[in-house]
């Protein structure tokens, strides 16, 4: 091995001409491509400042003005006026200088083309204009995607903004509408708080009600979550009422309360098989034709609902539980309770029905070509309504000495000394219960029925005469009256018949002209017959005051014959009148076809010595002919049967007003 080493050729070569513009997380670097020579020169050429001074320059003026000023001082003191001289060179660069400035900055001549003037006025002054580099060749695809992406990342900056915006204020919004929510329930509910828990009630123990059922409810808060997720019982709601706002509130009921339910009463026709009446009892129909509207939320309907579920069973429960204790008093058969429905027959073929309906889907609806019966609706809600106001407000003993829960009346009432038991025995015969009423009630209205109906066929069947039926306001939900009232058209101050009717559970009364009354059972059949007797008899009243205005003279009344000349006939009365002087006489019979209209019978008889004045003609021709004695011509001939259809007139009292007008005259 030699001293001297190899000469080796080392290439030396700079790192990079190049600055660098990013190195990524992976090492990769990139670098920002080097300028061109034209690129190089412009940008040496752009940083040069061609308006500012140069400080040799600067440096020669101060000396030059110090050396001027010095020399100045010297010549001054050469020349004296020499300064003034100075100071007028001055003021006459000036004025040349500002002459110049205000001949280029003047207005260009009217007269000169503008194209003159343009050329003319660019060569009046100098302008400084840095170089422009030369422009780079465009990448309209480069710059699209650029683009796109920078908008891009711009929008998804503006909507997660707007987003943030929205849920800020749905939240502010939503809590505002909670609260507000929550405030109409608390005026409507009643609610409280337990713990974090907000709970409300649903029954009527502040009213007085002592069912077990607590009725109990909570109210939760939506979330964004719950806010359009309903339930199958909440769509059916829903449903009924399609226009429900929207509401972050949400009630939770208990299962057993959450449907829709209604208090069926129904007297049926057991021969028929069919419901003649029916009413339905429920609260949501009370409440939504008074208090409720279209806007109510959806949790006010949920609430409703359960609470007319529970008004439904509270009442339902009291009528069983009184229909099991109950003895059978006023009733064709025994009281029935099984499950939800109780059953009794009030009269014969027809039965009282009780029956609890409940549904999950949908409401309950009645029939509308039933009859309603509203005096039974709203009887039971004054009867639980009463019981709930007894049980709240007990009469306090006055004096002290005195029973626990007697009224004033019974205080004031009592003569001698009772016990409690004995007065509390009283007060349960004064007051009826909740199924006497019911029964008591539906047998008044069956029987009214009854009554309503045979005046309607009895009117529909006698056209003559006019039967006019007035029912009394007055009335009550176990009693009733109607003023029954019948007359002649056209004659209605010559004699008019007027009874009252009076309707009660187990008969009926009719008071009848000079105080007198008849009871009737509540058999329709009993009170068509009265009717058709009242009608007959009004007829031969009627008769009776006719022909004592015309002049004739009553020989018999007979207002029941009762027998007929068959079995199928009913003699409804008879009249026999005669005329002043006797030569005629009228008999008139009312009488009834079994299941059809009243018929009437007018034979007219002549004396004896009409026939002998008729026969005149005849008896001298006739050998066989005998004339009688004188002493048997005023009496009776034969009698003649009038032909009631050809007589002029439009009704009975008309046709006899005609007939004894043309006996008489």
């Amino acid at each position: 091995m030699s001293g001297n080493p190899p000469p080796i050729k080392i290439s030396l070569q700079s790192l990079s001409d190049t600055k660098i513009q990013e190195i990524a997380y992976d090492g990769r670097e990139t670098f920002i491509q080097p300028l061109s020579m034209s690129e190089s020169l412009t940008d040496l050429a752009n940083r040069i400042d061609f308006l500012a001074e140069n400080e040799d320059e600067e440096t020669q003026t101060d000396d030059a003005t110090s050396t001027s000023v010095d020399e100045a001082q010297y010549q001054a003191k050469q020349w004296p006026w020499e300064n003034i001289r100075t100071q007028i060179q001055r003021s006459v660069i000036e004025m040349n200088v500002l002459t110049d400035v205000l001949s280029i900055a003047q207005n260009k001549p009217t007269n000169v083309p503008k194209e003159t003037a343009e050329s003319s006025d660019s060569n009046r002054y100098m302008m400084y204009d840095f170089a422009s580099k030369e422009a780079e060749p465009s990448k309209q695809s480069l710059q699209m995607i650029t683009k796109k992406r920078c908008l891009g990342a711009a929008s998804k900056i503006l909507l997660s903004g707007a987003d943030r915006l929205n849920k800020a204020k749905s939240e502010s919004s939503f809590q505002n509408t909670y609260h507000s929510e929550l405030l109409k329930l608390r005026q409507r509910w009643r609610v409280r708080r337990v713990g974090e828990k907000i709970l409300g009630e649903l029954s009527f123990r502040t009213a007085g009600s002592d069912y077990w059922h607590m009725g109990s409810f909570e109210v939760i808060k939506k979330s964004d979550e719950d806010s359009d997720t309903l339930d199958d019982y909440e769509q059916n709601l829903t449903k009924l009422t399609p226009n429900v706002p929207k509401s972050p509130i949400k009630v939770v009921v208990s299962s057993d309360l959450r449907g829709f339910s209604s208090l069926s009463v129904q007297i049926m026709d057991l021969s028929k098989d069919e419901a003649i009446k029916s009413c339905t009892l429920s609260l949501s129909d009370i409440e939504n034709s008074a208090m409720s509207s279209a806007n109510d939320p959806l949790w006010h309907r949920v609430l409703c609902n359960a609470q007319n579920v529970l008004f439904c069973r509270e009442l339902f429960a009291r009528l069983s539980k009184e229909a099991v204790q109950q003895k059978t008093l006023g009733t064709a058969s025994p009281i029935v309770v099984i499950g939800d429905t109780i059953t009794t027959n009030i009269f014969p073929k027809i039965q009282l029905r009780v029956q609890l309906l409940f549904s999950k889907t949908h409401p309950t609806k009645r029939n509308p070509r039933q009859a309603s019966i509203f005096s039974i609706q709203n009887a039971l809600m004054h009867l639980l309504l009463r019981y709930f106001s007894k049980r709240l407000h007990i009469s306090p003993p006055h004096p002290t000495t005195a029973a626990l829960g007697l009224t004033t009346q019974m205080r004031h009432a009592a003569v001698h000394h009772n016990s409690l038991n004995q007065l509390a025995a009283t007060a349960k015969k004064t007051t009826l219960s909740f199924v006497d009423v019911l029964i008591t009630m539906s047998k008044h209205y069956e029987v009214r029925q009854r009554v309503c109906d045979t005046i309607k066929v009895l009117s529909n069947e006698f056209s003559d005469p006019d039967v006019l039926a007035h029912w009394s306001l007055a009335s009550s939900k176990t009693e009733s009256s109607a003023r029954l009232t019948i007359a002649n058209s056209g004659f209605e101050s010559c004699y008019r018949s007027a009874v009252q009717v009076i309707v009660k559970p187990d008969c009926i009364k009719i008071l009848q002209r000079d105080a007198r009354s008849l009871t009737l059972s509540v058999d329709p059949t009993d009170l068509h017959n009265y009717f058709v007797s009242l009608v007959a008899s009004h007829q031969l009243m009627t008769v009776q005051v006719l022909s004592r205005t015309l002049g004739w003279t009553m020989l018999h009344v007979s207002p029941h014959s009762s027998l007929g000349l068959t079995p199928d006939i009913k003699n409804r009365g008879s009249v026999l009148i005669s005329s002043n002087n006797g030569a005629v006489s009228v008999a008139i019979a009312c009488n009834e076809m079994i299941g059809g209209p009243i018929q009437y019978t007018t034979h007219v008889q002549y004396t004896k010595a009409h026939d002998r004045s008729q026969l005149e003609g005849t008896m001298y021709d006739d050998p066989d002919f005998s004339l009688e004695s004188e002493k048997y011509l005023p009496l009776g001939g034969v009698w003649m049967k009038v032909n009631w259809p050809q007589l002029h007139g439009r009704h009975f009292i008309q046709k006899m007003e005609t007939l004894l007008t043309s006996l008489v005259y």
